[in-house]
């Protein structure tokens, strides 16, 4: 037997084993459902929190979870915004890199073209694009979970300490950054 045909022969029997693992765990996955009442809980839980839930509910029953859909979308929630914080972090760790590199740029002795007051606009604007879009995603999902925790007090409150109103916005009592805690 050459050398490729035993290649041939182990790959055609690695692709019918992984052939029939797959067809064994989508007859398996497929006929998980969401738990039992979980749609009217949905609906209540739209109904209190005046959200749109829609998209959520689609994604839930897609993605058969088993866990109860308030948990299942305050995560979504909560994951959402944790991307829009770490994007804004981000934006500012780059900031401090544009203003490096535009500060040893400018106080290079000797004319290179300047390539690092190049680098620090190009990093400058990458910060303010990582700033806008994760200010946005922060904002808007700390307002949506603000919505959705105030509709699961009815289900049970939720005992934990957060941070509420952190998001980079104009607060009506000045611009920056509004703290507080949730007891």
């Amino acid at each position: 037997m050459k050398h490729t045909e035993r290649l041939s022969a182990s790959l055609r029997l690695a692709g019918g084993a992984l052939l029939s693992a797959t067809v064994a765990l989508s007859g398996t996955v497929a006929s998980a459902a969401p738990p039992a009442g979980e749609e009217q809980r949905y609906r209540d839980l739209e109904a209190a929190s005046k959200l749109d839930l829609s998209r959520d509910w689609a994604a839930y029953t897609s993605a058969n979870e088993t866990e109860a859909f308030a948990d299942y979308v305050d995560r979504r929630f909560r994951l959402r915004r944790d991307v829009g914080r770490g994007l804004v972090m981000a934006g500012g760790v780059t900031i401090l890199a544009a203003t490096f590199a535009w500060v040893y740029g400018l106080t290079d002795s000797q004319p290179r073209g300047r390539p690092s007051v190049v680098t620090g606009h190009t990093l400058g604007g990458i910060s303010v694009g990582l700033w806008l879009v994760g200010g946005i995603l922060w904002g808007v999902y700390a307002k949506r979970l603000n919505k959705l925790e105030a509709g699961t007090l009815a289900f049970g409150p939720r005992g934990r300490v957060r941070l509420q109103g952190a998001a980079p916005i104009l607060l009506p009592r000045g611009a920056g950054l509004g703290l507080s805690l949730s007891f």
